[in-house]
């Protein structure tokens, strides 16, 4: 069921399958679509990057299942840790600094 916002599409009838490993999506157009090779080639990669955008959280974790926004803090704080110039002897301190630099990293990251 789709939330409850203002129809952009009027007539599409959605058709869409989710299951334990896989997800299909069919629109059935109220005309006939009349494009060209180019523009349809266009129109399958904003598809593709939309979905993309949908299913990006449900790709947020590692092979252990670990989130990695996790992974990333440690991989930091390790960093931190083996590097004398880098480490901070307040904890307090250094989670500071990971949660900030885990914050910056999330602002381009999505972009990539």
């Amino acid at each position: 069921m789709a939330n409850s916002t203002k129809c952009l599409t009027n007539g599409a009838i959605f058709h869409t399958e989710i299951s334990k490993d896989s997800i299909s999506a069919k629109v059935s157009l109220p005309f006939s679509l009349d494009i060209d090779s180019d523009e349809a080639a266009i129109l399958e990669t904003l598809i593709h990057n939309s979905l993309e955008i949908i299913l990006r959280p449900y790709f947020l974790h590692d092979d252990k299942g670990k989130s990695l926004d996790k992974n990333l803090e440690s991989k930091i704080s390790d960093i931190l840790d083996k590097n004398e110039s880098l480490s901070l002897d307040d904890k307090g301190d250094k989670e500071k600094l990971l949660s900030s630099i885990s914050r910056e990293i999330k602002k381009v990251e999505w972009w990539e």
